[in-house]
């Protein structure tokens, strides 16, 4: 009966292992995926600030109708 508790436990503990680095790698993979570099960063930034003034003028334009 001890033998088979012990298989038990080994086949648990080998799951929740392997379990344990799936999520872990997906994690990182995740992170990596989502990285930006600063360049991008900025280039986000431009893109951002171009789609508020563009936002803000047609809102103005909309207004004056």
């Amino acid at each position: 009966m001890s033998d088979l508790l012990f298989w038990s436990l080994v086949g648990f503990a080998t799951v929740v292992s392997l379990v344990l680095l799936i999520v872990i790698f997906i994690a990182l993979k995740e992170r990596q995926l989502y990285r930006r570099t600063p360049a991008q960063r900025k280039s986000d930034r431009d893109v951002i600030a171009r789609y508020r003034a563009l936002r803000s003028d047609t809102e103005r334009m909309a207004g004056m109708q």
